[in-house]
Formats: C-alpha cells, structure tokens, sequence
C-alpha cells in the first residue's frame, strides 16, 4: 500500500511531500520531494528556459522525422522501380 503524506516542517516556506510505502511493520519513504516558495520572477525564469529547451528539442525532432520521411520516400522510390522493372522483364 502506498501512501502520500506532506509533514509540515517548522519552516513555514518549505514543505516536503513524501511518497512513502505503509506496510504493517514500517513505513518507508521512496521518494521526498521539497516544495519552496518561488518568487515571480524566478518562476517566470525557469518558464522561460523550459519553453527554450522545449522548443530546441521539438526542433531536433521534426529535423529527425523529415530526414526519416526523406529515406523511407527514397526507398519507397527504389522498390517501386524494381518492382517495376521486374514487373516488365
């Protein structure tokens, strides 16, 4: 059984959410994740930058689908003229 909890630490802007496992002899945390207050500006930063490398990596892949798309055009090609000389010989 798993379990999510968030203790609320002494810190008023820090707060963690922990995934942990309960188990009728323990209960174990596999994963602790700690939340902070952004301000704006640094929320807007890292929108900003996620959006960039977004936007690079969209970039690589539509490169890599049309250079795909051009190879399996080429071989579309190629085995329609075999078939096509085969086809009259």
């Amino acid at each position: 059984m798993m379990g999510i909890t968030c203790p609320l630490d002494s810190y008023p802007l820090r707060v963690s959410l922990d995934f942990t496992e309960l188990s009728q002899f323990k209960h174990l945390v596999h994963l602790s994740l700690v939340v902070l207050k952004a301000t704006d500006s640094k929320l807007k930063d890292y929108l900003v930058d996620s959006l960039v490398t977004l936007r690079k990596e969209k970039e690589v892949v539509e490169g890599e689908l049309r250079e795909a798309a051009g190879n399996l055009q080429e071989r579309l090609e190629g085995c329609q003229s075999q078939l096509e000389a085969s086809f009259y010989n």
